[in-house]
């Protein structure tokens, strides 16, 4: 007999199982609960549960901060309007990618990543529908969140975000605006009404406006009546009818004017000023924006949603992100096509709540900190601070906060400033959609006009300056009177001009050194104080302008600068706003660490000596996956002041990775952050580890200090009668000598191996700009093609023929060497190592353009004779076998045998070079005495890291391996196991036999989870395992899951998720838990393995014999 189980009943055995995989399942709440059990998580993660609340449901459940899955019941007489209501508001939510909703008769999974269809309640259909406990135990019984998100997805698929309403929001307000403009509005006027629009939707779904308010506006017009008492032309679909009104009212233009003008009246001003705050709409414009608003669009158009969307359960962020499309700084003379773009960019929420996490922890909440951001664009570094503000204020008072504790949060903690108006107007517009959700409706109307937030050169009750619109680098009041008085007593001196127009400029109204925390994403590009002349050069800007003015700044208050980078200039203003015990948070520009110029080392040099850098967050492996057309490296620097006798300390240096999960779904929990913990001294001594320590650690730092004890190519080249150098570019003047009528080698064509191909060398130019010595194309010598060739690197060649080329290609003369110095030089160029170091030091290696520069090559580290303290005949073996695989690769050709295909014979040819190139390698490891764990370090790296770093998320490095034919074993017998584990076997055993200071006997053993996505490795020091001595696998593994449980709150799958190894340690051994992952199991990772444990150890007292 077949039991009936409720939807009540399946749902609640879905948080009963979830509870042992995650601690991150909330009740939906607008308040935190009254018992106290969520703690501060409540401040982090409460506007989601407001959210959630507002649309009924029971729970949500997180990754760290990010809604995945929301949980809803329905009770009663439920029909299909219902159930379509309910997923159509939890769509709404933008964050979540499943509902889950408990009927009576069972328990429904729907993904919420398309948007609902208008009146097709019937059609509406779920990934999976649960009608027994045992199937809910089969689908979600030990498995991570990760494994359920990959579970319920269409058809098995990835989540597709392009159909998730924050999506089709900004999608459909393209579209809007693109619709508005055609018609023949202005940019200003078009934005303007939008704004308008998105307002009203938002305080009638609030229900902060309704019928009522309607009809006051209306009066005894009856016309207007009429309007208001018209049925609907496209009834709000929902399961509790909540009518709209605004889209009939724009059916008048005067009606519409009236609402608006009430409307500001009530508010204030401000509040309507988005685009031409005082614009007449025309009536054929309010019809078009009433039609859009209803979804209706040409047949050719695609479908809008407006209809769809509930205002009150749109994330108010999703309202900044019209920034993106609308706010890149019109044009002032109201032109529909004058829209120019100044590198003004959104910044996706996701990254503004990670930066604001790092940022406003609880022990800095508690001290109300005063918040400023610098550049502030469409005010959403603003308005998430705010809320953040407001939950903690919330929570810690247990109530939610009165209209006047809101608006002191608001005069007090927050403060933007903004060049342009129109961004400006944007970021006060969402400050007050912020103060506006977290009153209750009826509280709105009652609590009064809003106070002016845009700063109009005072403050007070009704004033608040939030947002100043002005250069941040205009001068301070107590900057003026520093330069001022630098006038009086030196009346001439270079740079007075200069001083004098800093002066005259706007003053700004800040002071400095009164704020707590300064965060923002400030533009990443250059400063650009020049303009482009008619012959195509840069002209200076000799006065005026924002660029210019920010160089002056800094320039007159000694801040140095490199290649006038905004990412620069903007540390040195956030430093200068903030407190003694101020924090500084921005997202920059990666080449602030990156750019091997002179000018930015300058800056890294003087600026890193005048602070704490507390924490570096590298996000150029996943920049792709937030910003879809910005597309240069970036990451966020947390750092603050220096005090005039404070050391530096450690730096927190964390990489973000690009995992299948953080592509699908953008969740920062999900790019895999990987931790290194530096001290800054030794990235001030040592610039280029700010580049090792993205994929390498602190072993790769050990060996490119060791490489860099070498002699390099540059200090063989001092003195050499003729200097490297790039060729020469295009221009109008007519070449002369040599490069008249040398052949030109296309850099394009240029490939590694095989002999120089004719059809390489094209025609002689016929115009250059600059001549370089004639000497580079002729004669031995190296050439490097400045681009980098994925998977492999640098281009390079020895050629001896006479050639001209571009300054797309580096050159360095060999004349004057052997030719068998010449091809050790170019072994080792060629041999992983050297592309090793390369790819560790080269800030033009991994960032945007892939280049290596002159630096980069003449920074090769070089043997062409033994070593001090090599034996001569051991450099001699190498160095044959060096040269010996360097003419085999370059006399490599494609030749195609009888019987062979081209496809064959190329095959055949790649596995002989690869062949030849593993012999060079292993050629070169000995020409420089690389032990064992220094190839196995740099082979990993070519193995595992390297290929995650270029392929991402499809790396054969992220794939699992197979379950070995052989699971336990003694060493130092024989490995008997698969290769990838016998690596990291030995390695280990290895580690902590070198702690013991004597070889040891250990017995290991291999088992995991019972589809092997998680392994442990065992190892009993100085003891041999009986067989069968721990039972079977799956009772070690329970073992396991025992005393992880013991030791930790977290479950053990949640902790492995983060991507940080599991140890556990006893008195006969330890064992080792980890993600099945190639890379997770290398030779190299056993090594790291085998510190942690050897410290635990240490700390503990005692060895593991």
């Amino acid at each position: 007999m077949t039991v009936q189980v409720s939807g009540r009943d399946l749902l609640d055995k879905v948080y009963s199982l979830l509870q042992t995989t995650s601690q991150d399942l909330m009740p939906a709440s607008a308040v935190p609960p009254a018992d106290g059990r969520l703690g501060d998580r409540w401040s982090d993660v409460g506007e989601w549960t407001t959210l959630a609340s507002r649309i009924g449901a029971e729970s949500v459940l997180f990754v760290q901060n990010d809604p995945v899955f929301v949980f809803s019941a329905l009770t009663g007489e439920i029909d299909d309007q219902a159930v379509y209501d309910a997923y159509r508001r939890a769509w709404c939510m933008s964050g979540p990618f499943c509902l889950f909703l408990a009927l009576a008769d069972g328990l429904r999974v729907y993904a919420l990543t398309e948007p609902p269809e208008y009146s097709a309640a019937a059609a509406l259909s779920p990934l999976e529908t649960f009608t027994r406990i045992e199937d809910i135990e089969k689908a979600l019984g030990d498995k991570t969140i990760a494994d359920l998100i990959n579970q319920f997805t269409p058809e098995g698929g990835s989540p597709s975000l392009f159909g998730r309403a924050d999506f089709r929001l900004v999608n459909d307000l393209k579209a809007v605006r693109r619709s508005l403009m055609s018609s023949g509005m202005a940019a200003s006027q078009a934005h303007s009404l939008i704004g308008r629009s998105i307002l009203i939707r938002y305080l009638e779904d609030r229900q902060v406006i309704g019928l009522e308010y309607f009809r006051q506006v209306a009066g005894d017009n009856p016309r207007w009546s009429e309007i208001l008492s018209a049925p609907p032309e496209k009834p709000v679909i929902a399961h509790k009818v909540r009518d709209r009104l605004f889209d009939r009212v724009l059916l008048d233009k005067e009606f519409s004017t009236a609402l608006f003008e009430r409307l500001s009246n009530d508010f204030n001003g401000d509040l309507f000023s988005i685009g031409d705050g005082a614009t007449s709409f025309k009536a054929e414009h309010l019809l078009e924006m009433r039609n859009l608003l209803l979804g209706a669009t040409e047949k050719d158009q695609p479908e809008l949603f407006f209809w769809a969307y509930d205002f009150e359960v749109v994330p108010l962020s999703l309202i900044s992100s019209i920034y993106e499309e609308f706010y890149h700084a019109v044009e002032t003379n109201g032109d529909t096509a004058a829209v120019r773009d100044d590198n003004t960019h959104f910044t996706p929420i996701s990254l503004v709540q990670d930066v604001l996490n790092r940022m406003l922890p609880r022990e800095v909440l508690e001290r109300r900190p005063r918040v400023l951001d610098p550049s502030c664009g469409s005010g959403i570094f603003l308005v998430e601070a705010f809320k953040r503000m407001v939950r903690f204020e919330t929570l810690q008072k247990r109530r939610k906060l009165a209209s006047a504790e809101l608006r002191a949060i608001l005069r007090t903690q927050v403060c933007g400033i903004e060049l342009k108006e129109e961004a400006a107007r944007v970021a006060a517009f969402s400050l007050y959609l912020a103060l506006l959700d977290s009153m209750d409706p009826s509280d709105i109307l009652a609590a009064g006009k809003m106070p002016h937030l845009i700063h109009c050169g005072s403050r007070d009750e009704g004033h608040y300056g939030t947002v100043i619109v002005a250069n941040a680098f205009a001068l301070t009041p107590a900057e003026c009177e520093v330069l001022a008085e630098r006038n009086r007593k030196l009346p001439k001196y270079k740079g007075r001009v200069e001083v004098l127009e800093l002066l005259g400029h706007s003053k700004l109204d800040l002071e400095l050194g009164t704020f707590d925390v300064v965060v923002g994403n400030p533009p990443w590009q250059e400063a650009v104080d020049y303009e482009m002349g008619t012959n195509g050069r840069r002209v200076p800007i000799k006065k005026g302008g924002p660029a210019r003015q920010a160089l002056l700044w800094a320039r007159h208050f000694a801040h140095a600068v490199g290649d006038k980078s905004y990412s620069q200039l903007f540390l040195q203003r956030a430093l200068s706003f903030s407190g003694d015990a101020g924090a500084c948070g921005l997202l920059i520009s990666t080449k602030v660490i990156w750019n091997g110029r002179d000018s930015s080392r300058d800056f890294r040099t003087r600026f890193l000596a005048e602070v704490l850098v507390k924490e570096v967050v590298n996000y150029t492996h996943v920049r792709r996956l937030f910003f879809a057309s910005a597309t240069a490296p970036f990451m966020f620097m947390h750092y603050m002041a220096r005090g005039e006798r404070q050391t530096s300390g450690v730096v927190s240096y964390c990489n973000a990775r690009r995992t299948r999960l953080a592509e699908t779904t953008r969740i920062v929990a999900f790019t895999g952050m990987e931790r290194r913990i530096v001290k800054q001294s030794d990235l001030e001594a040592f610039d280029y580890l700010w580049k090792t320590y993205w994929w390498g650690g602190h072993r790769d730092a050990a060996l490119v200090a060791r490489l860099h004890m070498e002699r390099t190519l540059g200090e063989f080249l001092d003195g050499a009668d003729c200097a490297p150098g790039y060729g020469w570019q295009k221009g109008n003047e007519a070449p002369k000598g040599d490069l008249a009528r040398l052949p030109e080698l296309d850099a394009s064509d240029l490939e590694q191996y095989g002999k120089l191909n004719p059809d390489w060398l094209g025609s002689p130019p016929t115009g250059v700009k600059r001549q370089p010595d004639e000497r580079l194309y002729n004669g031995q010598r190296l050439i490097t093609k400045r681009g980098v060739s994925e998977p492999y690197g640098p281009i390079c060649r020895v050629e001896t023929e006479p050639f001209s080329f571009r300054h797309t290609v580096y050159c360095v003369p060999l004349q004057t060497w052997r030719q068998r110095d010449a091809e050790i030089l170019l072994g080792i160029i060629w041999s992983s190592l050297a592309r090793y170091r390369l790819f560790m030091t080269s800030g033009a290696w991994g960032g945007w353009y892939d280049q290596v520069t002159s630096e980069d090559i003449l920074s090769t580290p070089v043997r062409i004779d033994a070593a001090w303290g090599m034996p001569e005949a051991e450099f001699e073996s190498a160095a044959d076998r060096i040269v010996d695989s360097v003419k085999r690769l370059q006399s490599s050709s494609t030749q195609v045998n009888w019987g062979e295909t081209d496809a064959e014979a190329k095959g055949r040819l790649a596995k002989e070079r690869e062949q030849i190139q593993q012999e060079l390698d292993q050629a070169v490891f000995d020409l420089f005495e690389f032990s064992v764990p220094e190839r196995e370090l740099v082979n990993d790296f070519w193995e595992f890291e390297h290929r995650f770093y270029w392929k991402g998320a499809l790396s054969s490095a992220l794939l699992p391996l197979e379950r070995p034919p052989v699971t336990s074993g003694v060493f130092p017998s024989p490995a008997v196991t698969s290769p990838e584990f016998s690596a990291y076997l030995a390695a280990m055993i290895e580690g902590v036999s070198q702690r013991l200071n004597r070889s040891i006997e250990c017995s290991w053993e291999i088992f995991g989870s019972k589809d092997f996505g998680l392994v442990a490795v065992r190892f009993d020091v100085g003891s041999r395992l009986q067989q069968g001595a721990r039972g079977t696998e799956r009772d070690a593994w329970e073992n396991v899951l025992d005393r992880f449980a013991e030791r930790e709150a977290l479950p053990l799958k949640q902790s492995l998720s983060a991507g940080k190894p599991i140890h556990l340690s006893d008195d006969r051994g330890f064992t080792i838990v980890k993600a099945n992952r190639r890379r997770n199991w290398s030779a190299t990772a056993a090594r790291e393995d085998a510190e942690a444990v050897n410290l635990h150890f240490l700390r503990a007292g005692k060895k593991p014999e």
